[in-house]
């Protein structure tokens, strides 16, 4: 949460005197990514400690979510047509596919246990989320583009956070 905290500073301009770049947004993608290797990170561990690491549901989501993130920047950043954001098409590949990859680990344990589904619908939210995003970025706003993003955002970091949290609470034995 913290270095997603950092990438909004990044995207709002508010570190451009400390870090000069030729899009502030270059500084969000940078944070947001970092961000989403340790969410991979913790899925993985939680998986693994849950002993919910079965190769094909981990696996197979892992890369259908993968290839949703592939198709959603060719369609959204790769065509995208707004000149000031070339610079922003190919950073955001890796940071999609970062994006898909915690989707991707979330579905993957919500397949194996339900009571991880809140937590796979919390990173497909965030993947949408950010998807509109980047649509705004490289094609121009679009009418009710910042409803659908904090529609999106808002309850797909809830739903992390807060499975997260109850994750935490039933290990260490506490009531819900």
């Amino acid at each position: 949460m913290a270095l997603g905290t950092l990438g909004d500073f990044f995207n709002a301009g508010l570190l451009d005197a400390i870090f000069p770049l030729p899009n502030p947004v270059l500084g969000g993608i940078a944070a947001f990514g970092l961000g989403h290797i340790a969410y991979i990170s913790a899925l993985m561990h939680a998986g693994n400690r849950a002993e919910l690491n079965r190769p094909a549901p981990r696996y197979v989501s892992l890369v259908v979510w993968l290839l949703v993130g592939a198709v959603g920047w060719y369609l959204v950043a790769y065509t995208g047509t707004d000149e000031s954001s070339r610079v922003l098409v190919w950073p955001a590949l890796p940071y999609s596919l970062l994006l898909a990859a915690t989707a991707g680990l979330g579905s993957g344990l919500a397949v194996q246990d339900r009571r991880f589904v809140l937590l796979g619908l919390g990173t497909a939210l965030f993947l949408i989320s950010d998807l509109i995003l980047a649509f705004r970025l490289f094609h121009g706003p679009f009418r009710m583009g910042g409803d659908a993003v904090w529609l999106t955002y808002g309850p797909g970091q809830m739903l992390i956070v807060f499975a997260g949290s109850m994750a935490g609470i039933k290990r260490l034995g506490l009531k819900n």
